[in-house]
């Protein structure tokens, strides 16, 4: 689905309009093309700690106005017991100009959290956000959240992996979702052939594209 790193054009690509001298205004570029249709989701998992709430920790994460603000034609949901932290929360933004829900999944009884950016689906998100903005961002979160593992889907989400048994978890998830976030330590797990498509610079964190 995409070119490994270190082949991939910039990000941005000047092109001069018909018709009319000097650049045009710059067009996102992508090297990757990811198959999604309903959304496009990334979809990090979070050991719970004490301290702030995961949901701000992530909205502070994406950054301040003018790269996200609140989407006002859209309404936040949450889910959860009437008291304390909802289970489920999701509140509607606008990143660089685009639509997403920032979504925090995060059970009563589960050691480990889920953040998930969801955004449009591929052919819609190409057209708005530079590839290099959206690794960018899952790296920010990933450092910023203590993420050591994620997923990236058509809409569906890493889940709840079972941690005391790492071994084999990457490859498991490698054949279930579109791509893996996984640590470069882990990479030998996905087989010799698997090369990352990049890796995450703040984090370490490889992303490895199926």
């Amino acid at each position: 689905m995409g070119i490994p790193e270190g082949s991939s054009p910039a990000a941005y690509d000047l092109e001069v309009a018909p018709g009319v001298s000097g650049p045009a205004a710059p067009e996102p570029r992508w090297s990757c093309c990811l198959p999604t249709t309903g959304e496009t989701t990334v979809s990090l998992s979070v050991l719970r700690t004490a301290g702030p709430w995961i949901g701000a920790r992530a909205c502070a994460a994406l950054g301040a106005p003018p790269r996200v603000t609140a989407d006002p034609l859209r309404e936040r949901y949450a889910i959860g017991g009437g008291r304390g932290t909802p289970q489920i929360h999701g509140e509607p933004l606008i990143w660089l100009g685009c639509p997403v829900w920032l979504e925090v999944c995060a059970p009563a009884n589960e050691p480990r959290a889920e953040v998930t950016l969801r955004l449009p689906p591929w052919q819609e998100l190409s057209q708005t956000v530079a590839e290099a903005d959206l690794w960018e961002v899952a790296d920010v979160l990933a450092v910023d959240l203590g993420s050591d593992l994620g997923v990236v889907d058509d809409g569906a989400t890493v889940g709840f992996p079972e941690t005391v048994d790492a071994q084999g978890q990457a490859l498991r998830l490698l054949q279930s979702h579109l791509g893996v976030i996984v640590p470069s330590a882990a990479l030998g797990d996905l087989g010799r052939d698997r090369a990352p498509y990049r890796v995450l610079p703040r984090s370490g964190l490889a992303l490895v594209l199926r």
